[in-house]
């Protein structure tokens, strides 16, 4: 899967980020992670200088692919936002 910055693809976009109560890097592999000095946050949900948004984890047999971004419908007209699906999928089914 071709890496790449999250922010590349949102700038200009309205976005959301979940915030998670911890950082689940111990349990799976982070493949993105976005910076929290580049947008305002609320002290009360920031999650510091690790902020996962996309990983991927074993489930048994399979893999898991998750990713935090795309909340607004406008995301999926993006090429890099379906690059990144698409190469997911391909990744998950090879």
């Amino acid at each position: 899967m071709k890496r790449l910055n999250p922010f590349s693809i949102y700038r200009g976009i309205l976005e959301e980020w979940y915030s998670f109560a911890e950082s689940p890097r111990d349990r799976v592999t982070v493949l993105a992670t976005v910076d929290e000095t580049e947008y305002e946050v609320k002290d009360e949900i920031a999650m510091g200088e690790d902020h996962p948004v996309i990983w991927h984890h074993k489930v048994g047999e399979g893999t898991v692919f998750y990713s935090a971004l795309g909340h607004q419908a406008s995301a999926y007209d993006e090429p890099e936002h379906q690059a990144m699906l698409e190469g997911a999928m391909v990744w998950l089914l090879r």
